[in-house]
Parts: structure tokens; sequence; C-alpha cells
């Protein structure tokens, strides 16, 4: 994606449209004055690629054209993007989109799409993924990438180019500063299409294993539940005829395991099926009746228990109410005294009354006195402020162990229910059919609960594939891997940004410069053996260098990156900024002769030298990136400063006192 075309409809109809064509395969310049509208080319192109307001200079340029458009060349054809001017709004989403093999641009225009479609087409051309960063979205600005967030590396305007604090464009701002963050591993080539779209299944794999884990883990407590009333199951059945088997010793023996009553009970159900009616065995009500009263006795101890434990959280409660009431009382003492401190201070010193006059230390005595009963008011108000915290540690502790008993009891009382049956003629009817029936259908009903959690059950199965699934996947997004690529493209592009400020000729250019992705500056180790920020390096000159030879690296690295979404163009506005502040001071062309042939014999030479090395630094990018990159400067300095460089051209001139972005034709 190259910039083909700016092109400007004008307010006026009976005016012609003004183009500004560009090469896609030369470095392009635009060369002129102040106030000719170099500094709009970014605004325009930004706005026609979406931005959420307008940033064209309001004035002439805004008063004369009613459309903004760019073409932009596609590996398919050509795409053209115009919006319209938004008057006295901050923006407008009124826009026109066009997309074939060829363009004739068209003489009027009329909205046919909006800014999200365009952004959304843009979008896909670009190959961005449509997946969110976070599949969770519990993070802020990790929403999917946009077109928006790549102008980030393909424009430099006057205020970023030499600015020691806001390296890429929009940066500085806190919303673009904190996405680029985000965006940095997908343009470096760390992760892509496939990482996110793996992420994004291995979070919903993760939440269907909770999902599927907590359902396996309340079969399995209501399994565990049941298997600590599974001793109650056999002696029913027992009771019942069940079963003919005794566990060692007596039937209340608890030497059995849980797997042993199993392999009694499992097979009830198929020998009911098979016989007319079940034996009752000898004794088996007695030894039910002793199992009920053992129930009974262990009912009637935790009864006893809790209660205990009732009647000591009501007198903890009210000894807490007694010891807030006696702190009031404490306090309203303590109002009665307030003041006497600074009053014995006063009279410290004193022999007479304060009051009379007369030589009495009788007061005086007195009001020491009242100084220790409001020191002595202070210490009680304090430990008892200090026990109001031991009362809720004793409550609390109380509390849990009320409820604990409590969910003991039921258990028992559930156990007691089971045994005794829902009927109140339990002893006469214990033999019936029905009973015996029901009985059978329970037991049945626990076995198979308890069957479809087993290893072999479809919920374990779906678990372990599940558990598979997150394993595989997890390998494939290895968060190690991804780091050691990001490191891997930041070490290629701190190189490549070496070369590129040698040329430029930045002070001490030896020293190693490393990209920081966390704070989005550049990190240069200087020969003291102290990593300092790009805001700690003086000279706009510097400044002006290292932001060139980032953006040149960025993009040699982008184009080694398969399918990567960044569009091969950027814009620098003003570079020799740095050199040369005011337009007016450029150096004449003997001046700019006599350096480009005799060297920086002068600091007017050094400058000059120095912005002659820029264009050098522009065509070595420029020829290592086999010209797949567009690059396209915005500049008061003239063709002199670039003589000698191939692969320039000069798209406009805007030297001359007619000449500017809005036709002179426009103004009349």
């Amino acid at each position: 994606m190259k910039l083909k075309q700016i092109i400007l409809w004008p307010k006026e109809p009976s005016k012609s449209v003004e183009i500004i064509n560009f090469s896609t395969d030369k470095i392009n310049i635009i060369t002129g004055w102040s106030q000719k509208g170099k500094s709009a080319i970014i605004p325009i192109v930004d706005y026609c690629l979406g931005s959420s307001k307008c940033t064209i200079p309001v004035g002439v340029i805004r008063d004369k054209t009613a459309w903004f458009g760019v073409c932009l060349e596609l590996d398919s054809g050509v795409l053209l993007l115009a919006r319209r001017e938004p008057g006295q709004q901050i923006q407008t989403s009124d826009m026109y989109m066009f997309e074939g093999s060829t363009l004739q641009i068209p003489e009027k225009l009329e909205t046919n799409c909006n800014t999200t479609q365009a952004k959304n087409r843009l979008n896909q051309l670009s190959g961005l993924p449509s997946l969110d960063f976070d599949p969770a979205n519990s993070r802020p600005y990790q929403e999917r990438p946009s077109i928006r967030d790549m102008a980030a590396f393909n424009f430099q305007p006057q205020h970023i180019i030499a600015n020691p604090f806001t390296l890429f464009f929009k940066a500085d701002t806190t919303e673009h500063r904190e996405k680029l963050k985000v965006v940095f591993p997908l343009v470096l080539g760390c992760i892509d299409n496939t990482t996110l779209s793996l992420n994004h299944e291995l979070s919903e794999l993760e939440r269907e294993y909770s999902k599927y884990q907590k359902e396996m883990k309340q079969k399995r407590e209501a399994i565990d539940a049941w298997k600590r009333d599974i001793r109650t199951y056999y002696l029913r059945a027992y009771e019942l005829g069940l079963v003919k088997a005794t566990p060692p010793g007596n039937a209340d023996s608890e030497d059995w395991s849980v797997e042993v009553y199993l392999r009694h009970l499992e097979g009830i159900s198929h020998r009911i099926a098979q016989s007319s009616f079940p034996e009752i065995p000898t004794g088996a009500t007695e030894r039910i009746a002793k199992q009920l009263n053992t129930l009974k006795m262990e009912e009637a101890d935790l009864s006893h228990q809790i209660g205990v434990l009732r009647r000591t959280f009501v007198n903890l409660e009210k000894l807490d109410s007694s010891s807030t009431s006696y702190q009031q009382a404490l306090e309203l003492q303590k109002q009665k005294v307030v003041g006497i401190g600074w009053f014995a201070q006063r009279i410290k010193e004193e022999r007479q009354c304060p009051v009379c006059g007369s030589s009495n230390i009788s007061a005086k005595h007195r009001v020491e006195n009242l100084v220790k009963l409001s020191e002595s008011l202070e210490r009680t108000s304090a430990s008892i402020k200090s026990a109001h915290g031991v009362f809720d540690k004793e409550l609390a502790g109380v509390r849990k162990e009320m409820k604990n008993l409590e969910g003991e009891l039921n258990e028992v009382r559930k156990a007691q229910k089971q045994l005794e049956g829902e009927s109140e003629e339990f002893n006469s009817q214990r033999q019936t059919l029905n009973q015996i029936f029901r009985f059978v259908g329970q037991l049945e009903q626990a076995l198979s609960t308890l069957y479809s959690v087993g290893d072999d059950s479809e919920l374990a199965s779906k678990l372990i594939e599940l558990a598979e699934r997150v394993k595989v996947i997890k390998s494939k997004v290895d968060n190690k891997i991804i780091q050691r690529k990001k490191e891997d493209a930041l070490q290629r592009i701190s190189n490549y940004i070496a070369k590129y400020v040698e040329i430029l000729g930045v002070e001490n250019y030896e020293n190693p410069v490393q990209l920081d992705i966390d704070n989005l500056t550049l990190k240069v180790s200087s020969a003291r053996g102290r990593e300092d920020y790009l805001w700690e390096i003086g000279s706009a000159a510097n400044w002006m260098g290292y932001h060139i030879a980032s953006l040149l690296a960025l993009h040699q690295h982008f184009l080694s990156v398969p399918n990567n979404p960044v569009p091969h163009f950027i814009i620098f506005d003003q570079p020799s900024q740095a050199y040369f502040p005011d337009p007016e001071e450029l150096p004449d062309g003997a001046d700019i002769a006599k350096a480009l042939k005799e060297g920086a014999t002068t600091k007017k030479g050094s400058d000059i030298i120095r912005t002659h090395n820029i264009f050098k630094a522009l065509l070595m990018a420029f020829t290592i990136c086999r010209k797949e990159i567009q690059i396209i400067v915005l500049e008061h300095a003239g063709e002199l400063y670039w003589e000698g460089i191939q692969d320039i051209v000069v798209v406009k001139n805007w030297h001359n006192e007619n000449d500017a972005l809005i036709p002179k034709e426009w103004l009349s």
C-alpha cells in the first residue's frame, strides 16, 4: 500500500480538481516556502485514512476545498478514499470509496460509505486480524488492531520529527501510546493472525474446561456425601434381606472400605429381578435399632454442644454491648474534664489562686487530681476500645464452630431419617415389596451418579480431551518463544538504526542504541556505561537523526515480515528544521555549492552537509529496501541540498509566489 495521489475537490464547481502525483519507486520531495500548504499533507492523508478528527489547518485550505482524497496503490490495483470537509464540525464520517484496477478521477463526489466502512476495508487489505489481543476483553487497549494504529509508522510531522519525548506519531496521547505498545509485537512479526486465533481458542477451551471441572467437582462432592452414607445404605439393604454378608465381627463394625460395600450393593438390582421375594435375615431389626440408638446419642451430644455455644455467643454479645455502653459513659466523663491539662499548665508557676487571688495551693492540688482523673479516664477508654477487637474475634470463632456442628447434626438426622424411612409404621411395613423396590430404586440412582464420574465416564473423558488440546495450543503460543522473537527483532532494528545514525551525523553515533517498545523511545548506551533515554540526549539535530533512523530501520524490518500490515510509505515533514529552524535563514546557492564541494569548514557549512546527509540516509534505506518503501519529504530546503543523489523526484516546487497546495485559480 503506497501513496499514488492526493486529490482536492474545490467547493466552487467551476474550478478544476487539484492533483498531486507521487512516484511509488522514487524518493518524493515537495519543497517550498512557509505557508504554502506542505504541513497540511500529513493531516490530509491521515484524515482520508479515517482519523477520528480533522487536523487539516483551518483557513484557505478548508475554506476552498469540498473533499480531500488519496489514491492508494495496491497489489491488486488502486483504492480511492475521499472525505468531505467537515465545516464547523470536528470531523465528518461522510466518505467516498472506489476500488478497481484503474482510476478515473470523478469531477463530483457523493457519499457512498462512512469512515467505519473505509477503515474496515483498509484493515482487510492490510491483512490485519479481526480478533482482539485479549480474548477475555478484561484489559484496556487490547481490542483488535486497526489501520489507524499503523499510522504511527507512516507519519513524522514537524512537531514529532525532532521531539525528544515522542518518537511516534500520536504517541503523545495516552490512548494511542498504550495501544501502540500492544500492537508492536504484531508489526514486529512476533505474533500473527494464527497466534491471536490460537489465543482465542485457548481462552475458550480454558473456559470450557473450567465449566466441566466445576461440574465434575459438584458431582464428586455429591458422591463424597453419598459415600459417607454408604454404611447406612448397606445396613438398610441388610435389614431388608437384600444382602447376607455382614461386616467383620458384627454389623456395626466400620472395618470395611467403600469398595467392599460397593461390591455387595452392586448386585442387588440383578438379584431382585431374578428373585420372587427376598428373605429377611434373623436379627436385622435389632441391628437397625442399635444403629438408630447410636445416631440418637450422637444427635443429643451435638445438640448439647450447640446449646452451650449458643449461650456463649449470647453472653459474648451482651458483654460486648456492655463494654460499648461503658465506653460511651467514659467519653461523657472525659468531656467534663476537657481542657484540664491546659488549665493545669497555665497555673503551674502561679502561687495565687487564679480566681480569688489568694495565696493558697489547695486549688492547685485539686487541679492536679483532676488531671490524674483525666489521664485515668483516657487509659481506661483506650483499653475498652482494644477489647472490642477481642470480642469480634471470639464471636467469629464461636459462630464458625456452631455452623460446623449444625452441619454435623444435619448429617446425623439425615442418616436417622433414611434408616427410619418415611412411614411411621416402619417396623411393621419394612418387609413389604414397596419398601424394597423403593430402596432399590434409590440405590440404583446413587450408583448411577457414582459411575457417571468414573475414570471412563463421558465427563472425565471430555476433561482429558480438553486438557490435551490446551497443552497442544500452549506449546504453539509459548510466551518464551514470542519473547525471544521480539528480542531478536529489536536487536536487528537496533543494528539498522546504528547504520543510519552514522550517515546522519548523530553525535557519538558509535554508542549502542536500542529501541525500547515498552516506553516507545530509544535508549543509548554511553561510554560511561549508563543508558540514556532519547529525552536525556541534547540537540534537536540528534533527536531528528534518531527519529529518521528509527522509522527507516523499522520499515526495513517490516519488509522482512511476511504479510506485514504497515503501509509501505513514510512522510517526513521538515527534517532540516534542526539545522534551519527559520526558513528565511536558508543558505544561498553559492554557500551550498561551496559546502558540498569543500566540506564543513564553518558552522553553516556543517549544517549544509548534515542536511545533505539526510537525503543520503533516505537513499540508503530506499536502496536496501529495493525500492519497496515509498519515502515522501516535505521540505523548505531546495534542490541543491540533494544534488547528485539518485532516485529523487521533486513532486512539487512551491518556491514561486503563485504556487501552493491551493492553486491560485481557486482563490479568484
